[in-house]
């Protein structure tokens, strides 16, 4: 077989699924058939680490082009003999070895890319700071793990419901730091408090001092006694007052 002919003069762009067959020792062309890019595709691909559950590989191949024409007669046995990958440039090299059962064999290097796809979900329009995310404005997408930041979110139920802090472009990854809870309690707010404890249930009126969100504790002011509380936002303007604040 010579490394020669070449009928594709692009680099090869494969989506491989993450679930793959265990690496193969090795495969076996017919007299005359070529090496093609998916029989190299099954050398290569079982050879390389996922670190997410859900992934994909979009590899391409540099050189040699392929196919490779093979002018053997009988099977040829091809092998990878030598794999380097780096996963974070995405950069590999295999060298195959193909050999006759007569015993002529030569090699192959096989250079090029792989690099780990995962599912995010992203937006499928851009949107506007303050938009409330709903499972019909995002939509999936795989990209590049060297692309994603570490507070990249990867699943589409921590984004429903979150308020944008930012706009946002479409089929841009969502940072955790780009959504919120949204506030149920703005800065300046008039708000109802609601005093809750074993056997007493008391509502006054306060003026908020700080925004919130669900959950979060903020400082606020009761209109009556000009008393400083801190309590914290269960739903729309509504606030349990948990403590009380030294004047």
């Amino acid at each position: 077989m010579k490394p020669s002919a070449s009928f594709f003069l692009f680099p090869l762009l494969l989506l491989l699924a993450i679930a793959r067959p265990p690496v193969a020792a090795e495969l076996t062309l017919a007299p005359g058939e070529p090496l093609d890019e998916a029989r190299v595709r099954g050398l290569i691909e079982p050879r390389l680490d996922a670190r997410f559950t859900d992934s994909r590989f979009a590899i391409e191949i540099f050189r040699p082009l392929l196919p490779l024409a093979n002018a053997a007669t009988v099977p040829t046995a091809i092998d990878v003999v030598d794999w380097r990958h780096d996963p974070r440039s995405g950069r590999f090299e295999a060298r195959l070895l193909a050999r006759l059962e007569s015993g002529p064999q030569s090699r192959i290097t096989v250079v090029g890319r792989a690099q780990e796809l995962v599912p995010v979900p992203v937006p499928r329009q851009a949107l506007a700071r303050g938009t409330i995310l709903t499972a019909e404005l995002l939509e999936e997408a795989w990209l590049p793990v060297s692309r994603l930041r570490e507070d990249t979110v990867l699943s589409g139920e921590d984004l429903i419901g979150r308020e944008l802090r930012r706009s946002l472009r479409r089929g841009q990854p969502v940072r955790r730091g780009q959504v919120r809870w949204p506030r149920l309690v703005e800065r300046g707010d008039v708000v109802t408090l609601v005093f809750d404890r074993p056997g007493l249930l008391l509502t006054a009126l306060g003026r908020a001092l700080e925004a919130g969100s669900r959950g979060q504790i903020i400082r606020l002011v009761n209109l009556d006694s000009e008393r400083p509380l801190r309590g914290r936002v269960t739903g729309p303007r509504r606030v349990e007052i948990i403590a009380s604040e030294a004047r």
